[in-house]
């Protein structure tokens, strides 16, 4: 008998928590945690930023350091207090330092985040900081507080004026997050340059070479263990092996959320059918609905061809 396909949508959505964690990714959190843990005993803050494009798992690193330091009470002298060890900030796009700080205040339950001007606010957003016991203050996608159109270098220092101040007075630790494109602009100011020793980058997925081994097949190894163990569906091995990678890598150009979505999909089809085994034309069928045109290496569907096919595709593009 047929499960109820909203049923189906509950399971395979479970697949989206998986979090199937890689050389970059294990690096970059090892690292966010010895700038939080050292912080304390520094003279300045010790700070990161970490780069990647869509779909690396910027935000992903910031909900693992979220949910690792919970916000939570505890009472003292003064009364009960809200503790909130890391704070995390998705930069809207447009924002200005005004829209930010207020946003940042109601967060940290300020009573009238919106009182004052830019500097009024920012000084008792450092002072919430400090009070609320702030180890780390994350700022997602931050490339949309920067101009980046015009290159507005009025616009922009005072961006960087507004973090240096931030980050001077609150003692906190920062860890800067965004595409590659701020990255310049921030290295312009030598003095928030040299705040910022730790540049962490995400890279996408590789294929192995003579020259070094890949990241590409472990990450299928593991997630598909942990999908199968999720959903039972069998034949998810197939990602593991040699034509299997080489697809899945000219499908997705290794971009762990693409790669992600495709065994999702395709797991859904698999079970839509009322089967437990999943097929080649299964990711084929998920290439063919177009989901992963944007970032496909080649036009041709990979699940179709030989691996010879995809290597001589993909060598073409050299």
């Amino acid at each position: 008998m047929k499960r109820d396909i909203c049923e189906l949508y509950k399971l395979v959505g479970k697949i989206d928590e998986i979090i199937v964690c890689y050389p970059d990714w294990t690096n970059a959190l090892t690292r966010i945690h010895e700038c939080i843990a050292k912080t304390p005993y520094y003279r300045e803050s010790v700070n990161s930023m970490v780069l990647a494009d869509t779909g690396a798992g910027k935000t992903t690193i910031c909900n693992i350091i979220s949910s690792e330091m919970r916000p939570f009470y505890r009472e003292d002298a003064d009364g009960i207090r809200r503790i909130v060890p890391a704070f995390y900030c998705e930069i809207p796009c447009p924002t200005t330092i005004k829209s930010l700080a207020s946003a940042m205040l109601q967060k940290l339950a300020d009573p009238n985040p919106n009182a004052g001007n830019a500097v009024a606010m920012t000084k008792r957003l450092i002072s919430l900081i400090q009070t609320c016991e702030t180890k780390i203050v994350m700022f997602d996608e931050l490339h949309n507080f920067f101009d980046l159109t015009r290159q507005s270098k009025k616009l922009n220092h005072k961006v960087i004026g507004w973090l240096k101040n931030l980050i001077n007075e609150s003692r906190a630790s920062y860890c800067l997050v965004g595409t590659p494109v701020f990255e310049p602009l921030l290295l312009e100011d030598k003095e928030l340059a040299r705040r910022f020793k730790y540049t962490l980058t995400l890279n996408y997925l590789t294929m192995c070479s003579d020259k070094k081994s890949g990241t590409l097949k472990n990450f299928l190894i593991e997630a598909s263990k942990r999908v199968k163990s999720l959903t039972h569906v069998n034949g998810l091995t197939y990602l593991t092996s040699d034509v299997g990678i080489i697809q899945m890598y000219a499908a997705s150009r290794g971009n762990p959320s693409f790669i992600m979505a495709i065994i999702k999909e395709a797991v859904l089809m698999v079970l839509l059918r009322d089967d437990t085994n999943i097929t080649v034309e299964d990711f084929a069928a998920v290439v063919d609905t177009g989901i992963t045109a944007q970032c496909q290496l080649i036009s041709e569907n990979p699940f179709r061809l030989t691996k010879h096919q995809v290597q001589a595709k993909l060598g073409a593009r050299r």
